[in-house]
């Protein structure tokens, strides 16, 4: 009998699993209202030296580009008073033109949205 295949969060420590709901939950709130229709997916990808916020897009001009910026500065905003980051934790994006389909190096991580129009 093979296998069946494991979500990789499930064996995260309880630390780093704990590391990354949180900034799920805030990576969410920052993205309240910041969402435009050019956005099919999110996900992030928590390591130890920092965030990758992966965004799956469908055009990628200046708006896109505001939006992400926006996100990212209220995200870091949000996790500012967190005391269990490291002080050298950096957030950064990963812009993706397309869906988030196997080639969207958002895939393996924790989905945070996903477009009506990318589930199509």
């Amino acid at each position: 009998m093979q296998d069946e295949p494991h979500d990789q969060r499930a064996l995260l420590p309880d630390e780093a699993q704990g590391r990354e709901n949180v900034v799920v939950l805030y990576l969410v709130q920052a993205m309240l209202g910041l969402l435009s229709p050019t956005v099919l997916a999110v996900a992030a990808e928590v390591r130890r030296d920092g965030l990758i916020v992966h965004f799956a897009l469908e055009q990628l001009g200046d708006a896109e580009r505001d939006d992400v910026e926006d996100i990212l500065a209220d995200l870091d905003a949000l996790l500012e008073n967190e005391k269990d980051l490291p002080t050298a934790w950096k957030i950064e994006p990963s812009l993706h033109v397309g869906s988030p389909d196997a080639t969207w190096p958002g895939r393996p991580h924790r989905r945070v949205y996903e477009s009506k129009a990318a589930r199509a």
